[in-house]
């Protein structure tokens, strides 16, 4: 990873922390926006809309976080990349294969 890649990683993940994501979550956000790399069950259930699966997935401050984190995603992501499983999953695999930088401007045009 390039420094300004790391740059916009390091920053994605300093607003997730600043708008309430737990900092042990807010990297794994950032991981799957800008490189699709899928980050645990708890953050992928979310991403999924799948209630259930984050409950049972995630520790008690997960938990206690989601209103956070989805207020997060709701203002930082396009809706592209999250909110359904098929979404998940085309973004991990568009994420993937276009790379960091790629995948920024991308998100600059939504």
């Amino acid at each position: 990873m390039t420094e300004q890649e790391q740059a916009k990683l390091d920053k994605l993940t300093t607003l997730a922390i600043k708008n309430g994501v737990p900092s042990h979550l807010a990297g794994g956000l950032a991981r799957y926006y800008l490189t699709g790399i899928m980050p645990g069950g708890f953050l992928t259930a979310v991403l999924s809309n799948d209630l259930r699966g984050a409950i049972n997935n995630g520790d008690v401050e997960a938990v206690a976080s989601l209103r956070n984190i989805i207020v997060f995603l709701n203002n930082n992501l396009p809706n592209i990349c999250w909110g359904e499983p098929s979404k998940v999953a085309n973004w991990n695999a568009l994420a993937t294969r276009m790379g960091v930088m790629e995948c920024a401007k991308m998100q600059e045009g939504c």
